[in-house]
C-alpha cells in the first residue's frame, strides 16, 4: 500500500512538466559551494551557493515590569534572513558512510572534489577519495566529447589538496556538497546537454550499481513485473527527525535474523530497481518539502493527494495548517486557507475540489537506528478525512477565541501536555508516539488518546490552567486546553459540553469551575487587582481533585473579601454570583475524576473569561 501509493505519484510528478522531482538516474541534494574554473582548467574560484530564506517572526519575551508593555504574547522578535543550500537534481546518488570509494559524477564532497576536510583525522582516506575522484573523471572525459567536462579533468589532474589551505572561507562553505562551473557560462557543467544526453543513454549510477552481476531477476511486489530486483533500495530517505543524517532506510535487511530462505538483503522483499528508485526518490521529495512534512514530538509526517497539482497544494497546505499551526509559511495564503478551515468545519468540502473521490495518503515515520519505522499510515479519500476533520474542528470549539485564534493544530494540542520551558510548552518533553495516536483519532474518528485529557488536566491541575508567569502565551494556551478537553470529552464520553458561558448548566463540576473563577475575581476586587498570588495560584489544583475540603474555605475566605470591595455595585455582584451558583450544589464532592476535573476547568475559563467582555465590564462599572 505505501510503496505503490509513492510509486503513483512519482510516475504522476515525472509526467508533469516542472515537477520539483528528480528524473531517472538523479537525486536531489545539498549544495553548499561551486568550484569556478575556465575552459583551459584552471581554477578561478570557490565559491558558495546558498539560498536565502526568511524565518517567521517568532513570539519573545516582554518587559513584563513595564505595565504599559504589550502583553507577552503580542511581542514578536523580528524575521530573521537565514542561508540555507541550495538544493539541486544530480547525476546519481550519494553515498552512505562506510562504502569505500565510491565518486559521484561532477558533483561530490570536498573531501573527493578537492582533497580537503576540515580537522582530518585520516588524511590518507581523503587523499585516496580524491585520487578516484581524479581518475573517476579522466575516464569520463574519455567517454563525453564536451569541452566543459574535458577541462573538469584538466582541473583535477593540475589540482594539489595541499593548495585548499589557500582558501580560508573553504572551511565554511564546503558543509554540503559542491559542483563545477565554467566562468561566464550559465547553469553546471553537469546541466550541460551533451551530458546529460551521455548519462540518460549509459543508465548512470543505477546501471553500475545494480548491473547483472549484482541484481538478480525476479518479480517485483509492487507491480508483478519480472526485472532486476533491487539488492539495496536507493536512495536512503532523508530529513527525517532524528535519523541519521545520511539517510536511513524502511526497507532493509542485515542481520540473519531478518532473513528467509537464505535470501540476502532486498531479495527478502523483491522490488525491481525501478519501482526501488521511484519509491525512495518520491518519499525523499516529501520529506524535505515543508508543503508536504511536518515533524511533531520527534516525528515526522509527510502527506500527499492523487489530485491535480492545485488541489494538491490546497490540501496539503491545508492539512499542513492542521497539524502544524498557521505559524507556518505555506503556499496559498491566510485567507484562503481561513476559508477552507471554516467550510471544512462546517462539513462543506470546497467546489474546487469536486466530488472528493481523490486519494489522500498520511505517512509517519520515526527514527530506529539506521532504519526508520512506520508511526503511522493512513488511505481514504479527500471526502472521507474533511468530514473527520471537521467533526474534530467542531468538538475543538471553545468561546471566547483570543485574538481570534486559528483552531489548535495537532502539534498545539500535543504540546500542552508538556511542562513550559522559556515560556513556551516543551515540545521535547511530549510523550512518544502522542502525536501520532491524535492524529489516528482525528483522522479515523475514533476516540483521542486517553494521554491527551489526563496529560492536559494534569498540567491544568498544576499550572491553574496557565498564567502569565509561566506561559508567555498564556490566554492561548488557556483556550488550547480547554478546547482540548472539550474535545476528548465530546468524542470519547459523548458528554455535551458547552462552547460558551452556559448560567444553565447544573453539573455540579462546572458549577464548581464557575464558583472557583467568582471566588477569585472577589479577590481581585477587594484589592483591586492588586496581588502577587491569587486563591488559583494556591487552591485551584486541589480545588479541582477534592472540593469539598477545599471550597469551605475558600467561602469563608471570600466573605472577607467582600467586605473589602469599595464598589457596593460590584459587591453586590459578586455575591448574587456566588448564590447562583451555591443554591444549585447540593454537597461538595469528595473528589473528582480526570472528566469531571476537566469539566471543572471549562467552567472556570467559561466564568473567567466573562469577566474580560464589554458587557461585564460596564456591569462591574455600575
Amino acid at each position: 500500500m505505501i510503496i505503490p501509493a509513492l510509486i503513483r505519484r512519482y510516475d504522476r510528478l515525472n509526467a508533469t512538466e516542472g515537477a520539483a522531482i528528480a528524473p531517472k538516474g538523479y537525486s536531489e541534494q545539498q549544495i553548499s559551494f561551486k568550484i569556478v574554473i575556465t575552459k583551459r582548467g584552471e581554477l578561478h574560484a570557490i565559491e558558495p551557493v546558498f539560498v536565502e530564506t526568511q524565518e517567521p517572526a517568532r513570539p519573545r519575551q516582554a518587559n513584563t515590569k513595564n505595565k504599559k508593555s504589550k502583553p507577552a504574547e503580542d511581542v514578536v522578535s523580528p524575521a530573521k534572513i537565514k542561508r540555507r543550500p541550495k538544493r539541486m537534481f544530480l547525476p546519481g546518488q550519494s553515498k552512505p558512510s562506510g562504502s569505500g570509494l565510491n565518486p559521484c559524477t561532477l558533483w561530490d564532497n570536498a573531501a573527493y572534489m578537492l582533497g580537503f576536510k576540515v580537522d582530518d583525522l585520516k588524511p590518507e582516506r581523503t587523499s585516496a577519495a580524491f585520487q578516484e575522484f581524479r581518475k573517476h573523471h579522466a575516464r569520463l572525459a574519455e567517454q563525453i566529447t564536451d569541452e566543459a567536462v574535458g577541462a573538469v579533468a584538466k582541473f583535477l589532474e593540475n589540482w594539489k589538496p595541499s593548495n585548499a589551505r589557500e582558501h580560508q572561507d573553504l572551511a565554511a562553505i564546503a558543509t554540503n556538497f559542491g559542483v563545477f562551473q565554467i566562468i561566464g557560462e550559465p547553469g553546471f557543467v553537469h546541466e550541460r546537454a551533451n551530458f546529460k544526453s551521455w548519462w540518460l543513454s549509459h543508465g548512470g549510477d543505477n546501471k553500475k550499481a545494480h548491473s547483472s552481476n549484482d541484481a538478480s531477476a525476479g518479480y517485483s511486489l509492487a507491480d508483478g513485473q519480472l526485472g532486476p530486483i533491487a539488492r539495496l533500495h536507493q536512495p536512503m530517505i532523508k530529513s527525517v527527525a532524528g535519523a541519521q543524517s545520511s539517510g536511513a532506510a524502511i526497507v532493509s535487511f542485515n542481520q540473519d535474523a531478518f532473513t528467509s530462505f537464505g535470501k540476502e538483503q532486498g531479495d527478502n522483499s523483491p522490488l525491481s530497481v525501478d519501482d526501488a528508485e521511484k519509491y525512495c526518490t518520491a518519499l525523499n521529495a516529501l520529506t524535505t518539502n515543508d508543503q508536504h512534512r511536518v515533524r511533531i514530538a520527534g516525528d515526522t509526517y509527510v502527506f500527499w493527494a492523487e489530485a491535480d497539482p492545485e488541489q494538491d497544494v490546497m490540501l496539503c497546505s491545508s492539512f499542513c495548517n492542521l497539524l502544524d499551526g498557521s505559524s507556518r509559511q505555506a503556499a496559498v495564503s491566510d485567507d484562503e486557507l481561513r476559508a477552507f478551515t471554516d467550510q471544512i468545519r462546517e462539513g462543506r468540502l470546497p467546489s474546487a475540489f469536486g466530488g472528493g473521490e481523490s486519494r489522500f495518503h498520511i505517512l509517519g515515520l520515526a527514527p530506529n537506528m539506521s532504519r526508520l519505522s512506520i508511526r503511522l499510515w493512513l488511505s481514504s479519500s479527500v471526502r472521507e478525512f474533511a468530514e473527520r476533520i471537521g467533526k474534530h474542528l467542531a468538538g475543538l470549539k471553545m468561546e471566547p477565541v483570543p485574538d481570534s485564534a486559528s483552531p489548535p493544530s495537532v502539534r498545539e494540542l500535543v504540546n500542552e501536555t508538556a511542562p513550559p520551558k522559556s515560556g513556551f510548552a516543551d515540545s521535547d518533553r511530549v510523550a512518544p508516539g502522542l502525536a501520532g495516536a491524535v492524529m489516528h483519532a482525528v483522522l479515523t474518528g475514533r476516540p483521542y488518546p486517553r494521554a491527551l485529557l489526563t496529560g492536559i488536566v494534569g498540567r491544568v491541575r498544576i499550572e491553574g490552567l496557565a498564567d502569565s508567569e509561566t506561559r508567555k502565551d498564556f490566554r492561548k494556551a488557556q483556550h488550547r486546553r480547554c478546547a482540548a478537553i472539550r474535545a476528548c470529552l465530546t468524542r470519547n464520553h459523548s458528554m455535551e459540553i458547552p462552547v460558551a458561558l452556559d448560567t444553565a448548566r447544573r453539573d455540579p463540576p462546572y458549577l464548581l469551575g464557575r464558583l472557583f473563577a467568582v471566588l477569585e475575581r472577589t479577590q481581585e476586587n477587594a484589592v483591586e487587582g492588586n496581588l502577587n498570588r491569587t486563591i488559583r495560584d494556591a487552591y485551584y489544583g486541589s480545588a479541582s481533585t477534592t472540593p469539598a475540603a477545599i471550597f469551605p474555605r475558600l467561602l469563608s475566605l471570600s466573605r472577607h473579601h467582600l467586605n473589602k470591595i469599595k464598589s457596593t455595585g460590584k459587591r453586590i455582584m459578586r455575591e448574587k454570583e456566588v448564590g447562583s451558583i451555591v443554591e444549585h450544589l447540593n454537597a461538595f464532592p469528595t473528589s473528582q475524576g480526570m472528566e469531571n476535573q476537566g469539566l471543572f476547568a471549562i467552567g472556570y475559563y467559561h466564568q473567567r473569561q466573562s469577566y474580560f467582555t464589554r458587557k461585564d465590564e460596564a456591569a462591574d462599572a455600575d
